[in-house]
């Protein structure tokens, strides 16, 4: 039981539905959608000595994974057989995470070492709605559904889009000092003194892992050119700013 229930949590981390859905919820009333996969996940999981990486490594060469986000005709409203990859906004965690490397600034949790990432916070120590005063980076998390961990269950995280988090990413005080700190990735690229589509390509692949389109590099140079000083600045800082809104980097496949 133990084996299933992992490879059924691991299962949904990386494909956003458990076959066992809800996946804290293994009654016989409610049986697993594929209960074959289950069982060879699980057995597969207990010949390799429990190892995670193994499994991680078992599901991401899988088919079903490598399927594409685009639905067709046939599989549009389908929503248990994996026909197709269902995106998903980054948690909570994950994108605060990216958002700093991104940038190249460290983050701050009061109480933790400059640097320590969310996902490193220890599940001692909650984010409930009455501490969201204490600072940017707790209020983030808790806006994005950071969970209380009041309870051991999947269930407590929210996934919901809401007016909130449209405001946190677009003018919010912190995103605007994530884009305006003195030591960011900006203010490197400032100083090398690259081409202006250098200083792009390399904002698409540390924010989306690929190199601009040709007209995403023309729109985005096209920012950058004619700009000097502060105003060069405030444009690259309008460019990152995009990027940190794109779909391709606030949604997950």
């Amino acid at each position: 039981m133990i084996a299933r229930a992992q490879v059924n949590w691991i299962w949904y981390q990386i494909m956003g539905r458990g076959i066992v859905d809800p996946i804290d919820d293994f009654r016989l009333t409610n049986p697993p959608s594929h209960p074959k996969l289950l069982d060879a996940l699980a057995q597969e999981f207990v010949r390799s000595r429990f190892d995670l990486r193994q499994m991680i490594r078992l599901i991401m060469a899988s088919r079903s994974y490598q399927l594409s986000a685009t639905p067709n005709e046939t599989n549009a409203g389908d929503e248990i057989n994996y026909s197709h990859v269902r995106p998903r906004r980054l948690t909570a965690e994950q994108l605060f995470d990216t958002q700093h490397q991104f940038l190249e600034v460290p983050a701050n949790f009061r109480g933790y070492p400059a640097g320590t990432r969310a996902a490193q916070l220890p599940g001692g120590a909650p984010v409930r709605r009455n501490e969201v005063k204490m600072g940017g980076a707790e209020k983030f998390l808790s806006v994005f559904g950071k969970p209380s961990r009041l309870l051991a269950c999947e269930c407590e995280r929210s996934s919901e889009t809401t007016l909130g988090q449209t405001f946190q990413l677009i003018s919010s005080p912190e995103m605007n000092e994530l884009l305006t700190n003195e030591h960011n990735r900006l203010t490197r690229l400032m100083t090398a003194g690259g081409s202006d589509s250098a200083v792009v390509e390399e904002l698409y692949w540390a924010a989306l892992s690929r190199p601009p389109t040709r007209v995403e590099l023309e729109s985005s140079t096209r920012i950058l050119q004619g700009a000097s000083g502060s105003d060069k600045r405030r444009a690259l800082e309008d460019v990152a700013w995009a990027l940190l809104n794109a779909k391709e980097f606030v949604l997950r496949p």
